[in-house]
């Protein structure tokens, strides 16, 4: 009778010359060297590591066991988490979850039960993440509902079997730990999945079930690592992008808020992570007025807005705000750094829309050296600088500066984009409006004729 083929992996074993010990000590070296591989974010050596746990696991116990399923799952999270190798994740996943459903027929133990179905939860989770990185987005939905219904039943099955001292799950050999599966792991997967299922949510376009499910990972997070945890620094806003969506901007604001104390906090006062969540909170600032629609991603005003509708406070700490990330981004990475521009660009938007036209040419003429210099002359970036200029300075009153930089941004986009993008025709009309209406340069005090204020 031909032997199992874990018993003929362990006789090959045997045979050969390990100077190393047996392949029990070799997996507990294996799993700790794998731990601390993946928590230094080692993605290669993780990997490799994780793969050696897989053969030896499944020359120990064979190949329908908890642990060979347990290896091949932290394979996969590493896989999709670390190298951003979304089909080796998925491949790994869904044969962990193939060999817990082997175990689940011949189980008898409670733990092993509850191992099995906390790891199932996990292969559901990492799939159904796996599957939103190629944009199957039904299948994912259904694999993260599955996770979190696992997760959830975990919970109950934990809370109602142990009352003592949870024991901790280190990633070391807990092969023998009948209760490895305690509340702070299953809130860690139970973190997880709302995560996965908010960003999904996003994706679908539903902000609202987004901003409940982060909520969510929030409310996890901070009753498992504390309300100052680095870790809450993202989560805090991607739910504040939710809320701003869903124009909850005072809850978003909040959230912002809270992510800059603790960014503060962890990173420092000067820190590139300061300075982007300082021109967040100032674009959330802005979107609370009424009619006003700033994106959230790249902070381009799309409507003008009276800025008196803001308090005279809140209209100071948006200027604050964005002079503090200007001066944080030209500090770390020199004033001729994409990111930096962007800062000034973002302030002379403000100073348009305050009715604070001078400050505004000032600051957008800089920008426009900096964006020639960093971007070339006849670039994309270099022409929407000079589109942004010729409304500051019609604003400003002044026709001609105006219809020069318009003219300008007008050559570039047609020559770069082409004469029937959508941006080329744009500057076009705005300039046949001002040839049509005979614009001249204004003598009289701005407030006596209407404003200008709509971005061309």
């Amino acid at each position: 009778r031909i032997p199992p083929l874990h018993v003929c992996a362990r006789m090959e074993f045997n045979m050969q010359d390990n100077d190393g010990g047996t392949p029990e000590q070799l997996r507990v070296d294996a799993l700790t060297q794998a731990a601390q591989a993946t928590l230094k974010k080692d993605g290669d050596t993780a990997v490799q590591l994780w793969v050696k746990c897989c053969a030896l696991s499944r020359i120990i116990f064979g190949d329908a066991h908890v642990e060979l399923a347990r290896c091949h799952i932290e394979l996969a999270s590493v896989y999709l988490e670390l190298k951003g190798f979304w089909e080796q994740s998925l491949s790994h996943a869904v044969k962990g979850r193939d060999i817990l459903l082997l175990v689940e027929k011949h189980v008898t133990s409670h733990d092993t039960r509850l191992l099995a179905l906390y790891h199932n939860s996990w292969a559901s989770c990492t799939i159904g993440r796996a599957l939103m990185m190629c944009d199957q987005l039904k299948e994912a939905g259904a694999s993260l509902r599955d996770a979190e219904l696992m997760c959830t039943e975990c919970g109950k099955i934990i809370s109602c079997s142990y009352s003592g001292p949870s024991p901790r799950a280190d990633g070391n050999d807990d092969s023998t730990h009948p209760h490895i599966v305690t509340m702070v792991t299953v809130a860690r997967l139970e973190e997880d999945i709302a995560c996965a299922l908010a960003r999904l949510s996003f994706k679908q376009n539903n902000y609202e079930l987004a901003g409940r499910y982060f909520t969510k990972a929030v409310d996890h997070h901070i009753s498992h690592h504390g309300n100052s945890s680095e870790g809450l620094i993202v989560l805090l806003q991607e739910l504040a992008r939710a809320e701003g969506y869903c124009k909850n901007y005072s809850a978003a604001a909040k959230a912002l808020s809270t992510a800059l104390d603790i960014s503060q906090l962890t990173h420092g006062e000067e820190s590139e992570g300061v300075a982007y969540i300082c021109r967040t909170l100032a674009s959330i600032r802005l979107m609370s007025t009424k009619d006003a629609l700033m994106s959230l991603e790249d902070g381009d005003v799309t409507t003008h807005v009276t800025i008196s509708e803001l308090s005279t406070e809140d209209a100071a700490e948006v200027e604050q705000l964005l002079r503090r990330a200007e001066g944080i981004m030209c500090s770390l990475l020199g004033e001729e750094h994409c990111e930096a521009i962007e800062c000034k660009e973002d302030l002379a938007r403000f100073y348009l829309l305050a009715s604070r036209y001078e400050e505004a040419v000032s600051v957008q003429r800089g920008v426009v050296k900096l964006k020639k210099k960093t971007f070339g002359t006849r670039s994309r970036e270099a022409a929407y600088s000079y589109k942004l200029l010729g409304t500051a300075y019609m604003s400003a009153g002044m026709v001609q500066e105006s219809r020069k930089c318009l003219e300008k941004a007008m050559n570039i986009y047609s020559s770069v984009l082409g004469e029937n993008h959508k941006e080329t025709v744009c500057v076009m009309r705005s300039l046949d409006l001002m040839a049509s209406f005979g614009f001249s340069d204004r003598q009289d005090p701005l407030h006596s004729r209407p404003l200008f204020r709509t971005v061309v």
